[in-house]
């Protein structure tokens, strides 16, 4: 089933197969992250490490960082407006990200969208837009309005295979709390996005279908891989806790069987 990019996304929306209560920490931000600062202009809470190591010019051609993408969207909401994501392939014609990348919190959804591969200030190896889409999914439950991390992910479907391009992220089940993860994407507080930027940390916890790391994570990150070492995908990243530690959605068996089922891993 395809649509016009600027009408409306996949009929298809994904319901998960294990239904889990939906309780938002507490802890995490607004989106406009000014909840975080009291009225002196001092910080309320003791911020991690920023641990985010920028990729080099020559790394950016290696696995798994050329599978990863700079996204810029526009929104009808918001004319002249570039909104900054990131996004990685997850299949040969699959890009995972966050839901919000898609659908803003007044309830837009995007007018035009750009994938950039291995985006390294200005040059990519490859480049996918509105015209390659076939289509695109979302969770059923999440309207731009309701964020909360276990519902805010979503999947571009490109009209052609791009492997052969860009490569594609591996996906593993087998991982637990303790465990080494990493991150890579494109954060709008160093150097406007230019640049990707990667951290290595460890999973403090799985609860919910939301995995909690300390990968340190800023706006433009939304829609970055959580992965194992070896390039395994587990998670797609949604938002940061008050002390940036890193909020991602589970790739877990429910979201996989639902897109396999449903024709997404052409």
């Amino acid at each position: 089933m395809t649509f016009k990019i600027n009408r409306k996304p996949d009929e298809k929306l994904i319901q998960r197969y294990k239904v889990k209560s939906v309780n938002t920490p507490t802890k995490l931000l607004n989106t406009n992250f000014t909840s975080d600062v009291n009225t002196t202009g001092t910080s309320l809470y003791s911020y991690l490490p920023d641990n985010r190591i920028k990729v080099s010019s020559s790394q950016i051609n290696s696995f798994p960082y050329y599978s990863i993408c700079k996204l810029t969207m526009t929104f009808p909401d918001s004319p002249g407006y570039v909104t900054l994501g990131t996004g990685y392939e997850l299949w040969n014609k699959l890009c995972a990200t966050a839901g919000h990348c898609l659908l803003n919190s007044n309830g837009k959804y995007f007018n035009s969208i750009k994938a950039e591969f291995g985006y390294n200030n200005g040059t990519c190896i490859y480049t996918a837009t509105d015209d390659d889409l076939a289509g695109y999914v979302l969770h059923g439950e999440f309207d731009g309005k309701n964020w909360s991390p276990e519902i805010d992910y979503a999947f571009l479907h490109w009209n052609k295979d791009i492997a052969n391009n860009v490569g594609h992220f591996g996906i593993s089940w087998s991982y637990s709390s303790g465990n080494t993860c990493l991150s890579a994407g494109y954060p709008s507080d160093k150097e406007n996005g230019e640049y990707l930027y990667k951290s290595t940390s460890t999973i403090n916890s799985i609860d919910d279908c939301v995995i909690d790391s300390n990968n340190y994570c800023m706006p433009g990150q939304s829609g970055s891989p959580l992965y194992l070492p070896g390039g395994y995908a587990i998670g797609i990243t949604s938002g940061n806790a008050n002390d940036r530690s890193m909020f991602s959605v589970q790739l877990d068996n429910g979201i996989t069987t639902w897109l396999n089922q449903n024709g997404y891993f052409d």
